[in-house]
């Protein structure tokens, strides 16, 4: 009897701490989350601070201040053009993250601007860098990008204004527009028409060789690039590679979004463990890992413990996965030192783009990997286990904030 009121005590106690999770994380966010099912911004409106939202559909034709993350959610695997659209008509200043089954930017963007969806148009103008992945990414005749452009793909068309260095990777690709420096193209088939300007050179790899039309002006020289070569043999065994890494990249930037809105105690007291405790994280996530699946074998020796085994498995698995998100921010917050008004964003940005970076070399990467998983299920055990650390040690770290 006192066993079942301990439990009944201790489940009791873990919902009150996920229900204070969930109705903190606003404040600890210091920014505004929308959850719905359609979004409209008028033309007379604007959005004065950082907006995280998520709706079946998103219509934006005002001016949004501060950073925007939007994300079309789709009910459907197919896009009927309905579900999942984001079009952007009006003017942005900050930087303009995007993800959905179709993308239209027809209005400005003062700063960076990253695009993952089916299908990406920009019609618009985009001041600085500029990440566009899709199925389909089609700059219209009347886009202009300031920047440096990345655009990534099967079906690429390229007609507008680039004025920074165009790196195009698919497999069609299209040329017919005007672009002040270098090109780099790496596809199966390209095609560059006939009034295409290039002021610098045109770099490409290809398994076929490219000829220009006369009536292409090349200001440069046309530059072909051997193949990388592939253990496969197949022609885009590297370039899959390179997809497959950004979708896990995005989709990781994605879970990591929800979990530190969620859960931003969780997510500040586990880097504060990194940044106080960086070796007893380790160690303990590394006995977490070694000692789980003997936990889970011997429980699935009995038909009683089975499902104890299938939870201990689910649970570990999420503690894994969850992990390099809380040792990107560490490695963010490491990469910005110095910059304490570097934004939380940022440094989960940069420390997960440099944990995928590290991760893919090779055999020195597989042990990377292992070395984030132990670091980051140690501090998350330690948090959900251990005592609480101070405030001021966990501070700088809540989701919005300085970091």
């Amino acid at each position: 009897m006192g066993l079942v009121m301990k439990i009944t005590l201790g489940k009791r106690k873990l919902g009150l701490w996920l229900m204070s999770w969930l109705a903190m994380a606003p404040l600890g966010m210091g920014i505004e989350f929308i959850q719905t099912n359609q979004y409209a911004l008028a033309t007379n409106e604007t959005l004065p601070a950082e907006l995280w939202l998520l709706a079946g559909r998103i219509t934006l034709a005002g001016q949004a201040h501060d950073d925007l993350f939007l994300m079309g959610a789709s009910d459907t695997m197919k896009s009927d053009g309905t579900n999942g659209v984001v079009t952007l008509e009006g003017e942005y200043r900050n930087d303009v993250w995007a993800l959905g089954n179709i993308v239209d930017l027809s209005g400005q963007v003062r700063d960076h601007a990253r695009f993952l969806a089916r299908t990406v148009t920009v019609s618009g103008s985009i001041a600085r860098g500029a990440l566009l992945m899709g199925s389909a990414v089609h700059l219209t005749k009347t886009s202009q990008l300031d920047g440096d452009a990345w655009l990534m793909g099967e079906n690429l068309i390229a007609e507008g204004i680039v004025q920074g260095r165009l790196t195009m990777m698919g497999q069609n690709v299209t040329l017919a527009g005007t672009f002040a420096t270098n090109v780099h193209v790496m596809a199966q088939d390209i095609v560059v028409l006939p009034g295409t300007k290039i002021d610098g050179n045109l770099v490409y790899r290809s398994a076929s060789e490219l000829i220009l039309d006369k009536d292409v002006k090349l200001g440069g020289q046309l530059i072909r690039e051997p193949m990388p070569a592939s253990p496969s043999g197949g022609f885009f065994s590297p370039f899959q590679s390179v997809v497959v890494q950004l979708w896990l990249f995005a989709a990781a930037l994605v879970v990591g979004a929800i979990f530190f809105w969620l859960f931003p105690q969780v997510g500040q007291q586990a880097v504060a463990h990194l940044a106080t405790s960086f070796w007893k994280c380790l160690l303990v996530g590394f006995f977490v890992l070694a000692l789980s699946p003997m936990v889970c074998l011997l429980a699935a020796i009995s038909l009683v413990g089975l499902p104890f085994s299938l939870l201990v498995m689910t649970v570990l698995g999420i503690l894994m996965y969850l992990s390099k998100l809380v040792v990107a921010v560490y490695i963010g917050r490491l990469g910005f030192l110095g910059h304490r008004n570097a934004s939380f964003v940022w440094a989960f940005f940069l420390g997960l783009l440099f944990l995928y970076i590290g991760a893919s070399a090779g055999v020195v990467g597989i042990i990377v990997w292992f070395l984030i998983v132990c670091a980051g299920t140690g501090s998350l055990v330690l948090t959900l286990c251990g005592r609480k650390l101070p405030a001021i040690l966990t501070q700088s770290n809540l989701p919005g904030g300085s970091v």
